[in-house]
């Protein structure tokens, strides 16, 4: 949690974390999806998801950049085309992004096509019969 001073106005920033999955036949792809946040029901996904959706829609519909990515993305916008956009304080999505209380999106994408089959997360490692 950090606080920063705004016009002598502290607000209080907590870390948000998610994991965004998509899991296919052919692969896996994880976006890990961190952010500082001005409201700590901003940590609920279904919060953040609302509050990010209502940024991504107006920067879609006020500025040129919105229209463009909107438009690159065949109108299927999702959290893959949002890694690749510039979420910096000069950026336009920013502006929008800091009104629904974002702030230093960050988007971490792994995609893998050799997904294992034969073992899982929760594969135990070690093959002794007693736990001996």
């Amino acid at each position: 949690m950090k606080k920063t001073n705004k016009k002598l106005k502290f607000t209080t920033w907590y870390d948000a974390e998610f994991i965004v999955s998509r899991d296919s036949r052919d692969e896996t792809t994880l976006a890990l999806v961190y952010a500082d946040v001005n409201d700590k029901r901003l940590l609920n996904e279904k919060s953040f998801l609302k509050a990010l959706k209502q940024a991504i829609t107006e920067w879609v519909k006020n500025t040129p950049e919105g229209k463009s990515a909107w438009e690159q993305s065949s109108k299927d916008f999702n959290v893959g085309d949002l890694s690749l956009e510039p979420t910096h304080s000069k950026s336009s999505l920013w502006t929008w992004l800091d009104r629904a209380g974002i702030q230093n999106l960050r988007i971490e994408t792994i995609s893998h096509s050799n997904t294992c089959e034969a073992w899982s997360y929760d594969t135990v490692l070690a093959d002794l019969e007693d736990g001996k």
